[in-house]
């Protein structure tokens, strides 16, 4: 929403842009809280062993992710000094959720029209790990991107809007 003032236009713009890259930066260590998690289940808990595996171990590593997620993203994206255990937290969750349910969404597609779950049962079968465990991989980054615009936009717009419009 353009101000009508210039100088003020190119400082909002400039504070969206190093709001979004913190938010990329932060992204990034979710992400490997999440992938971490996410194999530790399949892999180490030997979640792969049963048919919703799969989602239960990408649902955990989820989780995982948006509790990073809040923390680090309310202090240094976001920069709210509000209460930890309040109305924020519901929203990040609320906005979490939608994005759990679109990227779960987005991986059940790619397993099943897109036939990644059988590419990696087949690798699986003939004992090339690496090679399913690539094809996951491939499945779970493609199925983040589902979530990653609907949680910007959602904690930004709605969870931390007061905050950063007061900064």
């Amino acid at each position: 929403m353009k101000s009508g003032n210039p100088a003020a236009d190119k400082a909002r713009s400039r504070r969206e842009l190093v709001a979004f890259f913190k938010f990329a930066c932060i992204g990034v260590m979710n992400t490997m809280v999440d992938w971490a998690a996410y194999f530790l289940c399949l892999y180490a808990l030997g979640f792969q062993g049963f048919e919703a595996g799969l989602y239960l171990s990408h649902i955990i590593g989820f989780l995982c992710g948006v509790v990073n997620s809040y923390v680090f993203n309310r202090r240094f994206t976001f920069r709210t000094d509000g209460r930890f255990f309040g109305p924020q937290m519901v929203q990040f969750l609320l906005v979490s959720l939608a994005g759990l349910l679109a990227s779960t969404g987005g991986m059940y597609l790619l397993e099943h029209w897109c036939g990644l779950g059988a590419m990696a049962a087949a690798f699986g079968e003939e004992g090339r790990l690496w090679a399913k465990v690539s094809v996951q991989a491939v499945l779970k980054g493609a199925a983040s991107l589902f979530g990653i615009v609907i949680n910007y936009l959602g904690n930004r717009l709605w969870t931390f809007r007061d905050s950063f419009e007061q900064k």
